[in-house]
This record gives C-alpha cells, sequence and structure tokens, in this order.
C-alpha cells in the first residue's frame, strides 16, 4: 500500500507529461501608453523582449495553453520641457486557449501581469538629469489583460507568432499621487503590448 501512495502519482504525472507539448518562445515587445488626458503628455513604444515556455495538453482542435514568461519592457515620454524614459521587467502568465487549425493556430484568453523591477530617469530641457525610481514605486504591482495572437507553424517543431496584449488595469496604483509621477500623470493610463516572436514545440506523443 504504501509504495503504491507514492508510485500512483508518479505514473499520473509521467502520463501527464507524455500527453503535453512543451513550448520554449522568445521575442520582441512593442509598449505603449494610452492617450493620456493630459494634453502636454506623449509616450512612444520603445522595443524590449521576452522569453519563456509553456505547456499545451492533448493533441486536440481546442486545446488550453499555459505559459510564463520573462518580459522587459517599456516607454519612452514627454511631459512639458521634461523627457524620459520608463524599464519595466514582469513575470507574465499568459493563460489561454488556442484552436489549432492544421498549421495556424489562433488563442486568446487572461494574462496575469507582476511586476519584479521599475527604473527610470528624466531630462529636462535645462540638462539636468534625474532618477524616477522612487516613484514608479507607484506603478501597479499586479496587472491584468486580454490577450489574443496567432501562430503559424512553417515545419514541425518550429512556430512563428504574434500577440496582443490589452491592459484591463491602470498602470498607477489607485492612490498614486499623480503631480509626482511625471512619466504617468494620468491615472487611467493603460500599458498595453504588441509581440512577435518565434519559438519550438516539442510534442510529447
Amino acid at each position: 500500500m504504501k509504495n503504491f501512495v507514492f508510485t500512483f502519482p508518479l505514473l499520473f504525472c509521467f502520463h501527464l507529461a507524455y500527453n503535453q507539448s512543451l513550448l520554449l518562445k522568445g521575442g520582441l515587445n512593442y509598449a505603449n501608453l494610452s492617450k493620456a488626458s493630459v494634453s502636454q503628455f506623449n509616450s512612444s513604444s520603445r522595443s524590449g523582449w521576452f522569453i519563456g515556455g509553456g505547456l499545451v495538453p492533448g493533441n486536440g482542435f481546442l486545446r488550453f495553453n499555459s505559459e510564463i514568461l520573462y518580459s522587459k519592457q517599456g516607454y519612452d515620454f514627454k511631459n512639458g520641457n521634461t523627457t524620459g524614459k520608463v524599464d519595466l521587467q514582469y513575470l507574465l502568465l499568459p493563460q489561454t486557449i488556442g484552436v489549432y487549425i492544421g498549421p495556424v493556430q489562433i488563442h486568446a484568453g487572461l494574462q496575469f501581469g507582476f511586476l519584479l523591477n521599475s527604473q527610470g530617469d528624466t531630462t529636462s530641457t535645462t540638462g539636468t538629469t534625474g532618477d524616477i525610481k522612487s516613484v514608479l514605486k507607484q506603478i501597479t504591482k499586479l496587472n491584468f489583460s486580454a490577450i489574443a495572437g496567432a501562430e503559424f507553424s512553417p515545419v514541425e517543431a518550429l512556430l512563428i507568432g504574434i500577440r496582443y496584449n490589452h491592459a484591463l488595469g491602470n498602470i498607477l496604483q489607485k492612490d498614486a499621487v499623480t503631480g509626482n509621477t511625471v512619466f504617468a500623470p494620468d491615472k487611467n493610463l493603460k500599458s498595453n503590448l504588441l509581440q512577435l516572436y518565434v519559438g519550438l514545440r516539442f510534442k510529447g506523443q
């Protein structure tokens, strides 16, 4: 009986892994902010990168995809006489449902993002530079996004994909003091993300 208690979970995990596909992927990020209500504030997209992997159980027409990604993203901004940049590092957990039609896969779902680190600096027209790390603490630590994308597999095991992340929450915390946040002077600003990537799919069976 004791042997069964230890052996059964191992066999179950092996069976589960055997019927899953392992994904490895990496690519480019293009982040941008939604338009601010403050007319003197403008932002522009800046490229970043991400890397990670995931699991896809089964081989059916409809499959659940679960991923974990490390992502570096950010944006440049101009607020009146001040310009600067913001760099953000996230742990992303995309959870999607994919429809597989031959070499094409279309997916949609939700993504949970955990802010790991934030950095930024500013430069005024007078040439004065500054570190805005202290006010970056007002960025939301946990965010949610609706995501949708598509993948194409030109040959077995290789995939090429595109995904859009539409933020469901604001980039700043509810109690943020926008008078101090030169990098995001509007509490309703949202950070959206476009991802282009390549990857490998290793089938479990």
